[in-house]
């Protein structure tokens, strides 16, 4: 079938522009950036269009030529990879859509197109292909076909299957045999993160809170050492035990995942305390083992947050690097503590200091000193590194410029 002169119009525009800005073969940081936009403005005026099949046919050969791209450009800014992943979306998009008398077509062109060379490389996006196909399986034959394709992507480094590759063999499954079925086949692989995923969320769907949470605590049993991934089990608890109103089991989840770092759970559980009568007596032993079970930096965002500023300060004794990021606010209240730690730590920070981007940083922590309200404190330092350190050139300037600025603001 000849090419659309649209289709063809707009391929040849791609492949100027990808030759303009290309180094021998390689397209750099910046072409690939100028390719990745120009892919998403192609791609509009595709979905804009009328003719569903023009439009597919350009996201299909956006698709290729992104895959094409990737093995020899600098992609670091992730300009390609984004354009291929909606130009994904648009054809799933158009498959939901599609006439009867477009629906083998635009099925085989994406088996077609996941079955690249390339592809294989980035599987990822074969997948993403694969995925738009599924609303167009209608029988057995059609199911093989895809799941070979899943099969050619190979295995994860662990040697099982990818995930997506469950996730699509759940989606045919419910479309060729049902909700039954496929709800089988998510309870014998639940091994596989995204499918026990999907069975949590299937079952909140249904209101089946007693299943959701079995699955969740039984993850969390096997998967110890998974903290990230425990992390998604416990937030699906919290929400299991809020639309349930257990308040001692919402209690102790939302202390587990404050425990996992996540500050911003603190106050949550502050008012479950609260809300009982507790939290005076529960504050200090919840302070102190955060203090113990947390990374520093997190434990010392909690306390600002908290206001609990006598502490921080403790901390700001313990970890003088985070006077950098607390010391302002914290020298509000204990100003004459918190100099001394500026003082000191500006003085660590200039003695190690060897080149101008140090000088630079050491200039901005005395900035912050003078802005934490030790503006005759600060100009007295800052003289005191000029004097230490007569034969550092570029120090010198750099104080100079800082003294002159902080002068005017005096």
């Amino acid at each position: 079938m000849p090419e659309h002169p649209q289709f063809k119009e707009f391929k040849e525009q791609l492949k100027a522009l990808i030759r303009r800005h290309s180094d021998r073969g390689f397209l750099p940081y910046g072409g690939s950036n100028r390719v990745g936009a120009e892919m998403v403005a192609i791609l509009e005026q595709a979905e804009a269009m009328d003719d569903p099949v023009l439009a597919f046919d350009i996201e299909i050969m956006l698709v290729k030529e992104g895959i094409k791209l990737l093995s020899h450009a600098d992609d670091s800014s992730g300009s390609l990879g984004e354009a291929i992943r909606f130009s994904s979306q648009a054809l799933a998009a158009l498959c939901e859509t599609a006439d009867e008398a477009n629906r083998k077509y635009f099925f085989e062109t994406l088996l077609k197109t996941a079955k690249l060379q390339g592809m294989r490389d980035w599987a990822d996006f074969g997948f993403r292909l694969l995925k738009a196909a599924v609303v167009l399986v209608r029988d057995e034959k059609q199911a093989q076909k895809v799941y070979e394709v899943c099969g050619s992507f190979g295995t994860t480094f662990s040697g099982s299957k990818y995930p997506d590759e469950h996730l699509i063999t759940y989606q045919i499954v419910e479309r060729l045999e049902g909700p039954e079925a496929s709800d089988r086949y998510l309870m014998k692989n639940l091994e596989v993160f995204e499918v026990r995923e999907l069975a949590v969320n299937k079952a909140l769907e249904r209101k089946d809170y007693a299943l959701a949470e079995q699955l969740c605590v039984q993850a969390m049993s096997q998967r110890k050492e998974w903290g990230d991934r425990n992390l998604k089990w416990a937030q699906f608890l919290e929400s299991i035990y809020t639309e349930t109103n257990d308040s001692e089991k919402l209690e102790e989840v939302v202390h587990y995942i404050l425990l996992l770092g996540k500050t911003l759970y603190y106050p949550k559980l502050k008012l479950l305390y609260e809300a009982k009568g507790i939290w005076e007596q529960k504050r200090e032993p919840l302070l102190q083992e955060l203090s113990t079970q947390l990374m520093s930096q997190d434990y010392a965002s909690l306390l600002n947050q908290a206001g609990e500023f006598e502490k921080l300060l403790d901390l700001l004794r313990e970890r003088k690097y985070l006077i950098q990021y607390y010391g302002k606010r914290v020298a509000k209240d204990f100003p004459e503590e918190t100099y001394l730690l500026y003082e000191a730590f500006i003085l660590d920070q200039a003695k190690e200091a060897t080149e101008r981007r140090r000088y630079r940083e050491t200039c901005k922590l005395l900035q912050e000193y003078f802005e934490a309200g030790a503006r005759e404190e600060s100009l007295r330092l800052l003289d005191r590194l000029s004097e230490m350190y007569p034969r550092r050139p570029a120090m010198q300037d750099e104080l100079d410029k800082l003294k002159k600025k902080l002068e005017k603001r005096k």
